[in-house]
């Protein structure tokens, strides 16, 4: 079958203006103590496929009613603005912080996840930081992606777990992140239009574990413009034997900060 499971999203075109703080990359704690943080305004335009996904509550992307499992499904495109951000808290004594934020990264993956936790400088050897990890708004998904020849309904495709970082490794660009997300689907339902067998139901499940490790550098070019490449590998230990799969994305970001 050439129905997908996580779909494809890319990123052509980006401008972002920053207020007050980096939305890229931490380098280090602010040096007073005290409430802080940053918005991310900007515009995106975004190609998007999936025979999974229906959208959020903040937008569709997809087809209600297919008629087919081998075609490959429609590709949404979409200009639109968006805005990310984060609100800490500086304790400068320390060199901690506490955070509470969103990615554009997440954002254009149509996983609106939130992030809350807590960062520590290690004087010039970089910046360690632990999170919580939660869907502040759960992503829609097909309750049984497979119906054919009538509408399919939605459900909730929610995530929770945490995350480990380390940023500005040893006074470089470079930064290491580990996470773990727990998948659940409010009404999973995958395979049952096919009159499948219970144990080929179970094997579609779209339930279970997410690992993901990615590490990227930032390449400052002067005057508040940098490059950032990244690469992060994924494995989904799924519930269902035939969703498993593990997958490396390769990504490439531009960023101009404006303070």
């Amino acid at each position: 079958m050439k129905l997908e499971y996580w779909s494809r999203a890319s990123l052509l075109s980006s401008i972002a203006m920053v207020v007050a703080g980096s939305a890229v990359a931490v380098d280090k704690i602010p040096a007073e103590s005290g409430l802080g943080g940053f918005i991310t305004l900007g515009a995106s335009h975004t190609r998007f496929s999936s025979n999974m996904i229906s959208g959020t509550d903040l937008g569709d992307i997809g087809n209600e009613r297919i008629d087919s499992l081998t075609d490959s499904p429609d590709t949404e495109s979409s200009t639109s603005g968006f805005f990310t951000g984060e609100l800490n808290y500086t304790f400068a004594d320390t060199r901690t912080q506490l955070f509470l934020g969103n990615s554009l990264e997440d954002l254009v993956r149509y996983d609106l996840a939130f992030q809350g936790g807590i960062r520590q400088e290690l004087s010039d050897n970089g910046i360690l930081s632990a999170a919580v990890l939660f869907s502040a708004i759960p992503t829609n998904v097909w309750a049984d992606p497979y119906v054919i020849g009538q509408d399919r309904i939605e459900t909730e495709r929610e995530s929770a777990g945490g995350r480990i970082g380390w940023a500005a490794v040893m006074g470089t660009g470079l930064e290491v992140n580990i996470s773990h997300r727990s998948i659940e689907i409010d009404n999973e339902k995958s395979g049952e239009f096919l009159n499948l067998s219970a144990a080929d139901v179970a094997r579609l499940s779209r339930e279970g574990d997410q690992f993901t490790l990615d590490v990227s550098y930032k390449y400052d070019l002067g005057q508040g413009h940098s490059f950032i490449p990244k690469i992060k590998y994924n494995n989904f230990d799924l519930d269902g034997a035939a969703m498993e799969r593990d997958r490396i994305d390769l990504e490439l970001a531009y960023a101009y900060l404006s303070r």
